[in-house]
Formats: C-alpha cells, structure tokens, sequence
C-alpha cells in the first residue's frame, strides 16, 4: 500500500510538471537575478517551502511571500515573510537538473546556509516548470514541493543582483517589523544597531537600540547590522 502511495505521489508531482511545461530551454544563468516567490492559489501560503529549507517557519504565522536573489555563480539568499515579520537564509550554490523529458519534473537544487551559525543545511531540491505552460518566458517559473500538491510561482523582479561591497552574513535570529515608513527590529532592545545603505554609507546607528521605528525609503536595498550578525532586506 505504501509503495502504491509513493507511486501515486510521484505521477502526481511528474503530471503537474508536465501541466507547467518544462524548462529544458533553461540553464544555470537563467535563475540569475531577483525573484518574488508568492502562492499560486492566493487561499495558501508557503510555509511547504520554507520548512524544506529550514525545517522551520516563523511560530505559526503563515508565510506570504519569499525573495529569492542569485548572482551568476548561483550564490545569494532567501528573504521570507510572515506579514511584516522575516527571515532570512544564505544560498552557496545553485544547480539545475532539466528533465530527460516533458514527464519527468526538472530539480532547482539551492545549497542553504546559515553562515552566523557555520550550519550548512543542505542541497535543498524543488521541482519547477514553465509558468503557465509557457517555456520561452525567461522572467517566470513554477515551483513544486518534491511530494504533494502544492505550487507557488516566481516572478523575476530584477535582472541583475549583484551583492554590495560591504559584508553580507545572513542571519535568521533577524527579525524585522515592516512599518510603512521603515523598520524597526524584533528583540534587539540593548543592542548596537548600525543601517548601511548598498553604497556602504552608514544611514543609522545607535549604542543602545530601544525598538524606535528606524527611516528608510521605498524601493531600495539596506543592510541591517545587529552586533556582529548582518542581514540584507529590501525595503
């Protein structure tokens, strides 16, 4: 019974691949750049995802959104969110397996990390297809869990993402509250709090942070540094 499940399972994961269309046009370097990942049904959301990278999700809120950023070597980060609240992954690695053919699912594998920790949490693998069944379009994909029902697609927000020249170490302890004129961070009462922008230049800092509401403006890239730990949020 288990064996005829698994079977089930896996023609199910092969048919909604083949629905999608593959990829097979695609190399490495088409993942390249930034992508705003959201579910297919707007009724779910993408706490699947998450807990296959992590094994964990913010509490119990549901995840809305991820972003996911890879440069040309395939090294980047996963930003996801739970209403304001998010967290973020470091990604040391991309590969992407085409399918042998239009039933067999093609695998994005990411290598994610957590580099405060020095923790590797392993080749993570998702099985993704064209977005609506269009192959030629290069700014969309779908994404598949390797068992189950689930989807979500990935929109291309930015060609190009290239990390800035400051150090970038990601870290999940982050968390931030996304107020609508900018931040400011969860548990860091205390603590010394610097704000750069992409430029390196130092926009906020404080010896003792006290939950105050930090300013930043719409549409641009911050890094967030907490003491010694650093996390690269898009605002």
């Amino acid at each position: 019974m288990r064996k005829l499940l698994l079977s089930f399972v896996l023609l199910l994961t092969s048919w909604f691949a083949g629905l999608a269309g593959t990829l097979n046009s695609w190399t490495n370097t088409n993942f390249q750049g930034v992508w705003e990942i959201t579910p297919t049904n707007p009724d779910s959301e993408l706490g699947w995802l998450v807990k296959n990278i992590a094994g964990t999700t913010i509490g119990d809120a549901p995840i809305t959104k991820l972003e996911l950023a890879l440069d040309q070597n395939g090294w980047g980060y996963i930003t996801f969110y739970s209403g304001e609240v998010a967290g973020q992954f470091d990604v040391r690695g991309r590969i992407f397996t085409p399918g042998l053919d239009e039933y067999k699912p093609d695998y994005l594998s990411l290598l994610c990390a957590n580099d405060y920790t020095n923790l590797t949490y392993g080749l993570i693998n998702f099985s993704v297809g064209a977005y609506n069944g269009n192959a030629s379009d290069n700014d969309a994909f779908s994404i598949y869990p390797p068992y189950g029902s689930f989807s979500a697609k990935a929109i291309r927000t930015s060609s190009i993402y290239v990390p800035g020249g400051i150090s970038e170490i990601v870290a999940p302890s982050l968390l931030m509250q996304f107020n609508p004129d900018g931040i400011s961070i969860v548990d860091a009462d205390g603590e010394n709090v610097m704000v750069y922008d992409m430029d390196g230049v130092l926009i906020y800092q404080t010896q003792r942070y006290a939950g105050e509401n930090i300013k930043l403006h719409k549409g641009n890239c911050y890094i967030v540094k907490v003491n010694d730990n650093s996390m690269k949020i898009l605002f």
